[in-house]
C-alpha cells in the first residue's frame, strides 16, 4: 500500500495554517503526519509544550498516523527505559523517526521489540555502514516494526544524488523494509532554511515541480511513502502527488505537432501505456495503442531524441504503436513524429523503459509550467 505524507512544525506555524493544510491533504488521500521533538523547543520539563499536545490531540482525532522525528536525546527526556516507548504511545504517536544518537545496531534492533506497537522508521540517508545495521536487524530485530525513510535537505546543494538514494534504497527493499522519501513544492519557501528553494530528498528535484519529482519517484517502483517537508505545498501539488502515488502511473509531458488529428490526440490522451519489458536499445516501445484507429503516414520525419512516434498503416501488424525515441534516428515512411517529449522528463523516460510503471501522455504548451 502506498501512503502520503505532510510535515507539520508545531512551533513555527500558525494554528490555522496547520489546520487548513491537514484538511486538505486528508481529502487528497494523505494519511501521514511527520513532525519533530527536539529536547530544546519541544518541552517544558518532561511534559510536551502546548502547540505540541494541541497538534497531537487534533492529528489522533481525525485519524492521521503520526510519525515524530527524534534524536537519542528525546528518548533521554522521556526516560525510556530499554525499549518501553509508553511515553510515545501515550501522545498518540505511532512512528518514532530516528535522527542523531542511534549509531548503535543493538539499541534500534531492541527498540523495534516495543510492546506498544510503534514503528522504528530509521534515517535511510544516514547510515554508514547500512549492510551491517540490516544483518543485525535480521538477527537481533523484529523488522514488522521497522521502516525507513530518507532525509529532506532544505538547504541547496545538499540533497542527495539519485544513484546514492537509490543505492541505499535498494539494500532496505532487499530484506522488505518499506521505505519513504520526500518530493519537491515550489510553491512554499521552507521554514527551516528561508534562503533555499524546496525541500527535497533528492538534489535534482530542487528546483522541479512536485508533478515531474512524484512521476521520477513512483517511476522508481521502489518507494512505500511519498511526502512533503516542512512546507505548506499548494492544492495542486497535494493534488498532483496524491494522483500519481496512488494510480501508480506517471505523466510524461509532451509538446504535439501542429496539425496532428485532434481525434486521435484525444484518444491519445485518454490512453494508458506501458512500455514492454524487452527493452528495446533505442526505444520506449508501447503497444496499448496498436490496431485502436487507423494512421494514415503524417508528418514522416526524422526522429530527434525524445520525440513521440506512432507508427502508421504502412507499418501492418505495428500500426498504432507509441515510441519514444531514445536518441536521434532517422526518419522511416511508416513512422509519424505525433509529438516532442518535454526535456525535463528525460529522466521519468529513462525509468519507464523497463516496463514496471504505466504512464499518460499530459500535454505541455510552449511557455507553461509543470
Amino acid at each position: 500500500m502506498k501512503r502520503l505524507a505532510i510535515t507539520i512544525d508545531p512551533l513555527r506555524q500558525t494554528w490555522n495554517d496547520i489546520e487548513t493544510l491537514m484538511i486538505r491533504a486528508k481529502s487528497y488521500g494523505y494519511t501521514e503526519v511527520y513532525f519533530s521533538l527536539s529536547v530544546e523547543d519541544s518541552f517544558d520539563g518532561t511534559k510536551l509544550k502546548e502547540p505540541y499536545l494541541k497538534f497531537l490531540d487534533y492529528s489522533n482525532k481525525n485519524d492521521w498516523r503520526i510519525h515524530a522525528n527524534v534524536s537519542y536525546d528525546v528518548l533521554q527526556l522521556a526516560k525510556v527505559v530499554k525499549n518501553d516507548l509508553t511515553y510515545f504511545k501515550d501522545h498518540h504517536i505511532d512512528c518514532l523517526k530516528l535522527e542523531f544518537g542511534f549509531e548503535t545496531n543493538d539499541l534500534v534492533s531492541s527498540l523495534t521489540h516495543n510492546t506498544q506497537g510503534i514503528i522504528i522508521e530509521d534515517n535511510a540517508s544516514l547510515q554508514d555502514d547500512l549492510i551491517a545495521r540490516l544483518k543485525n536487524l535480521q538477527t537481533k530485530g523484529n523488522l514488522k516494526q521497522y521502516a525507513a525513510t530518507h532525509n529532506y535537505y532544505v538547504r541547496p546543494d545538499t540533497g542527495l544524488s539519485f544513484d546514492h538514494c537509490m543505492m541505499k534504497t535498494r539494500l532496505f527493499k532487499s530484506v522488505g523494509v518499506e521505505v519513504g522519501i520526500y518530493v519537491n513544492s515550489l510553491a512554499s519557501v521552507p521554514f527551516l532554511f528561508p534562503l533555499g528553494n524546496g525541500c527535497c530528498t533528492m538534489e535534482s528535484h530542487r528546483y522541479t515541480s512536485a508533478l515531474l519529482s512524484v512521476s521520477e519517484v513512483v517511476a522508481t517502483g521502489v518507494y512505500d511513502t511519498i511526502g512533503f517537508g516542512p512546507l505548506i505545498p499548494s492544492d495542486t501539488e497535494l493534488q498532483d502527488v496524491s494522483r500519481i502515488t496512488l494510480c501508480q502511473t506517471v505523466e510524461i509531458p509532451v509538446y504535439f505537432v501542429p496539425g496532428i488529428d485532434q481525434d486521435l490526440k484525444r484518444n491519445l490522451l485518454a490512453s494508458v501505456f506501458q512500455s514492454r519489458s524487452d527493452q528495446a536499445a533505442y526505444l520506449v516501445r508501447a503497444t496499448q495503442f496498436r490496431h485502436h484507429m487507423h494512421i494514415e503516414p503524417f508528418n514522416c520525419v526524422n526522429r530527434e531524441r525524445l520525440s513521440l512516434t506512432l507508427d502508421n498503416t504502412l507499418s501492418g501488424k505495428y500500426e498504432g504503436e507509441v515510441q519514444i525515441a531514445l536518441k536521434y534516428l532517422p526518419s522511416q515512411t511508416y513512422v509519424n513524429v505525433i509529438a516532442q517529449v518535454e526535456l525535463s522528463a528525460t529522466k521519468i523516460v529513462e525509468l519507464i523503459h523497463g516496463g514496471k510503471t504505466p504512464f499518460i501522455l499530459k500535454e505541455f504548451s510552449e511557455g507553461g509550467s509543470l
